[in-house]
């Protein structure tokens, strides 16, 4: 999916988002990237920033994400080849 990314389009990863503002036509967004804190503006604000979006909060403030528990538990496998082999 990012080969599909113009060049034209700036991408910041390994970034925290502080602050997020629409202002007329533009998205202001204030973060912290590389150590220090930046401000720019844009037409479009895509947020990929995970569970604990800050842009979907900040578009969506009264909606409530599902939660979702796993339980997991492991067996410790003692055969020397632990899988199944078929021979047909």
């Amino acid at each position: 999916m990012k080969s599909l990314i113009p060049t034209s389009v700036e991408v910041y990863h390994d970034s925290l988002c502080r602050k997020i503002w629409r202002e007329d036509d533009k998205w202001h967004v204030i973060f912290r990237a590389d150590g220090w804190e930046q401000h720019i503006t844009a037409r479009y604000l895509v947020g990929a920033d995970g569970a604990n979006s800050m842009v979907r909060r900040h578009l969506y403030p009264d909606h409530q994400i599902r939660k979702y528990v796993a339980i997991q538990q492991w067996f410790a496998e003692k055969h020397p080849v632990p899988f199944l082999l078929l021979h047909l």
